[in-house]
């Protein structure tokens, strides 16, 4: 039987091209021609340095936000604590102004009784002058207490928008993730991970078969 050797290219029937998801620098590439490959397995590694860049700097601008979101919850509290010391303090004066009206009636009374007392000389008029004394006391004292309690509202007011100011300018997060994971595929995808995941300090793009 006569055989002979030549030289020749085996070339496969069905072939896919591969490209990197983003232009940058070849870092390493794990397979060569010829070599046998697996579904998901790494062939190359692309560094792309401007994407690393922003995803260093998005991370800052995380790292940020979220000391911008905790010095605004510290905010909302205090507001808070403000807003509930206020209404304590608007019930106690309301209860003061009940116990200053009680007063004011009781020596109303008495005065008017003392008063009608003197008018008979049954008593001197020097003792109805001083109910009359008291009575006027315990009105005063009344007012008073109306305006202590309208006082303890404007302050509960002020307290209520500082409240809402500090809730209404609570920073908030970014809305656009920036890089992560192909839920398709579970590749690298600069558009799907958040940006509080340490890994993303040390991103790099991969050019992955499909």
């Amino acid at each position: 039987m006569l055989t002979t050797t030549q030289p020749g290219v085996i070339h496969s029937y069905d072939y896919v091209r591969l490209y990197a998801k983003v232009s940058g620098f070849l870092q390493g590439q794990a397979v060569d021609i010829g070599d046998t490959v697996e579904r998901g397995q790494v062939i190359a590694r692309v560094f792309a340095p401007e994407i690393q860049q922003q995803v260093e700097q998005t991370a800052a601008a995380v790292e940020q936000a979220r000391a911008g979101v905790v010095q605004a919850e510290a905010t909302v509290t205090v507001a808070q604590a403000e807003v509930t010391t206020a209404e304590a303090e608007v019930k106690e004066r309301e209860a003061q102004v009940g116990e200053y009206i009680a007063r004011r009636k009781y020596r109303q009374k008495e005065f008017i009784r003392y008063n009608e007392l003197a008018t008979t000389r049954v008593i001197d008029q020097r003792t109805a002058d001083e109910k009359q004394d008291d009575f006027e006391s315990a009105k005063a004292g009344e007012d008073v207490a109306i305006t202590a309690v309208q006082t303890a509202k404007g302050r509960l007011a002020k307290a209520l928008a500082r409240r809402r100011e500090s809730q209404g300018r609570r920073p908030r997060g970014p809305r656009q993730p920036l890089c992560g994971r192909s839920e398709a595929s579970g590749r690298p995808d600069i558009r799907g991970i958040h940006p509080s995941d340490r890994a993303i300090r040390r991103h790099r793009d991969r050019a992955e078969l499909s």
